[in-house]
């Protein structure tokens, strides 16, 4: 079983502090990398670092990599999750675990058809970090 501690760190690094909404960021305000899209009722300016790990345990990491016996598989997927979404994590793994390769092609490919081109360079260097 994959370890969600490490998992959570590699994305915190990526995640900061709180953003307000940018005009190209469809999720609108976010701190720690949670939404206000995501969760439209939540204080997203006022979110802690501690309530921010207990969503991404609850919401992203049990129902999809608590069993994955590959640290990076889960490192990888639980980082697209938050970055894309869990769906689009649940679907990037099931066509493609439990081969990390393929796991980190399909989410560089949807990186790509975003057409943000703007983005390509920190979301690639995400991709490689995890």
């Amino acid at each position: 079983m994959s370890s969600f501690d490490i998992a959570i760190q590699l994305v915190l690094k990526h995640e900061g502090g709180f953003t307000p909404g940018l005009p190209n960021d469809p999720g609108g305000d976010t701190n720690f990398g949670i939404s206000k899209r995501v969760y439209p009722d939540l204080d997203i300016e006022h979110l802690t670092k501690e309530a921010a790990i207990e969503i991404y345990h609850r919401d992203y990491w049990k129902p999809y990599m608590e069993q994955e016996p590959i640290q990076e598989l889960a490192n990888a997927a639980l980082d697209t999750a938050v970055n894309q979404g869990p769906n689009t994590a649940a679907s990037i793994y099931h066509l493609t675990a439990p081969n990390l390769r393929a796991f980190q092609l399909q989410r560089l490919l949807r990186y790509t058809a975003t057409g943000k081109s703007q983005f390509y360079h920190a979301w690639f260097a995400r991709t490689l970090d995890v």
